[in-house]
């Protein structure tokens, strides 16, 4: 499953990829493809609630993919996308590695 953020008038939403390269926007979607009331707000909540939230997406995706004249109103072209980072709001960054930038030295 492919989890985005994209760039909306409204601001970031969470979006997953569904059928043929569309992008189903998660707080657009109709609510006939969810369960319950629950909207992830972002993708860093969806992996907060790990396999229950990865499963929730699935159903959804699911619901989405068996009915797409349904999720219309929500699904965007990928090409007609704009990304936003796919997790907006870390809680940490961590980095590893030796790849560091250093100034060059001046000679004299």
């Amino acid at each position: 499953m492919k989890f985005l953020t994209i760039d909306t008038n409204q601001g970031n939403h969470p979006a997953i990829i569904v059928g043929d390269n569309e992008v189903l926007d998660l707080t657009q979607a109709p609510d006939s493809i969810f369960e319950d009331s629950w909207r992830p707000t972002s993708v860093r909540e969806l992996f907060e609630l790990g396999d229950e939230g990865l499963e929730t997406v699935r159903r959804i995706k699911g619901a989405a993919e068996d009915n797409l004249e349904a999720v219309s109103s929500a699904l965007y072209p990928l090409s007609d996308v704009a990304f936003s980072p796919p997790v907006v709001d870390p809680l940490a960054c961590i980095f590893s590695g030796n790849e560091l930038w250093t100034p060059p030295r001046r000679n004299g």
